[in-house]
Parts: C-alpha cells; sequence; structure tokens
C-alpha cells in the first residue's frame, strides 16, 4: 500500500464516474459530490487507509450544543462500526464527516463510488433534518419525538436505508460475515470486470464534479518590511 495505490484508486474512481481529469483530483485531493465538497486524503504514517471527508455544512447559531449532541449519539449509535465519526472543522466550524477506507487490492473505483454515493444521502440527511431544517423539524428530531422516526435513537441520527439500497450493497459487496455487512461495515469488495479508461459509466451515480483549485494564500510583508 502506497502512494501508488492511491493514485491508482482515485484514477479508477473517475473512470467510473465519467470526472475527465484524474490528474486535477490528485492534485487538488478533492472532488464534489452530489453537491458536497469531499476531501480525499492519504497520509504516509497510514499507506493502507483512504481518509475522506465530507463537509456537511455550518451548524445553525443557537442550535449548536444540541448538534453536538446528536453528532455525539450518531457517532456512538452509526459510525463507529463504519470506521467513521463526525466532527467540527477547525477553521469553519462546519460539520465534518471524516471516514477511514481500507485500501485493499480488491477495492475498485466503482465500489468507491457507491460508498461516497452512500454518504453523501448522509450529508443531505442532516442538512434537511438538522443543520438547515426549520425549527419544528428540528425540534423534533432532537427530542425524538419527529414523526416516522420512531423510539429507535440511530433512525433519528442517520438517513433510513431502503431495503434495495441495502440488497444492492449486499450483492455488491464480499465481507467476511453477512451479519458485519448488513451492520454497515466497510466491506471488502468483489473485483468488477475489467474495463478500459475510455468506456463510459455503466452505473447511474449522483453529480461528480471537478473541484476549482484553491488561490493561493496571500503572504502580507512583516512590519520590518512594510517599515522599509
Amino acid at each position: 500500500m502506497s502512494a501508488e495505490r492511491y493514485a491508482e484508486l482515485i484514477d479508477d474512481l473517475c473512470a467510473a464516474v465519467g470526472l475527465p481529469d484524474a490528474e486535477h483530483v490528485l492534485d487538488t485531493r478533492s472532488i464534489e459530490v452530489a453537491g458536497f465538497d469531499v476531501r480525499l486524503d492519504h497520509y504516509e504514517n497510514d499507506e493502507g487507509a483512504l481518509y475522506v471527508n465530507f463537509d456537511f455544512g455550518a451548524v445553525t447559531a443557537g442550535r449548536t450544543a444540541t448538534v453536538f449532541r446528536l453528532m455525539l449519539e450518531a457517532n456512538l449509535l452509526v459510525y463507529a462500526q463504519d470506521q467513521a465519526q463526525l466532527g467540527l472543522d477547525t477553521d469553519y466550524g462546519n460539520a465534518m464527516l471524516l471516514i477511514r477506507i481500507d485500501m485493499s487490492a480488491d477495492l475498485k473505483g466503482e465500489a468507491l463510488a457507491d460508498l461516497l454515493a452512500h454518504y453523501a444521502e448522509h450529508g443531505r440527511y442532516w442538512q434537511q433534518n438538522i443543520l438547515e431544517a426549520n425549527d419544528e423539524r428540528f425540534d423534533g428530531v432532537a427530542s425524538g419525538n419527529f414523526p416516522g422516526f420512531g423510539p429507535d435513537a440511530r433512525q433519528a441520527v442517520a438517513p433510513p436505508r431502503s431495503p434495495s439500497i441495502i440488497q444492492g450493497q449486499l450483492k455488491k459487496f464480499r465481507s467476511g460475515s453477512p451479519k458485519r455487512a448488513s451492520n454497515g461495515n466497510i466491506p471488502r469488495v468483489a473485483t468488477p470486470p475489467s474495463k478500459s479508461r475510455s468506456s463510459p459509466p455503466h452505473k447511474a451515480f449522483p453529480p461528480f464534479r471537478l473541484t476549482l483549485p484553491c488561490a493561493p494564500p496571500t503572504i502580507l510583508p512583516d512590519s520590518k518590511d512594510r517599515m522599509e
């Protein structure tokens, strides 16, 4: 596992979803998935892993304490089994979801795109029902009494998974045991048929887009230079 494996996986992901410039993604280490900014990082001290960072958006003023409680509950009830966790961006205070994905040799771009699409659904749920919801909906989710969720606290902090999505994931992924796969752990992935780079995407994914490169930071002269 190395930087070469990371580059290979990003290249395969771009081919699977129809992104034309894998080099741009490798340079920026970011893409947009269904409207969410997503970082795709790889670190030397954990060469076998891909770190995916979803930006779910800003926390509405006046709701921070409740949102933080819901995030902690979600980490315990939902994301711990996925090697994922919710947190806050240190610069802007946005809600972030960090996922660690094992870059095993049989993980392919299409399977990675499936995972990114799945967590984009989580992001949409958090935006619509918690981060950007009106007061009535937000208060209902926060209290656990929102219609449609029932008494299970897990349902209030994660989007419901439809049977078709679950069945599709179980058919797509190969796990060490059926129980782990049905519980949502990031499973090992069956190798799909090989395809050329030029082949078009054969599966409908949410929109995947390239991100614009960030402008270089403005470096101001220090006080001594300004005086001179």
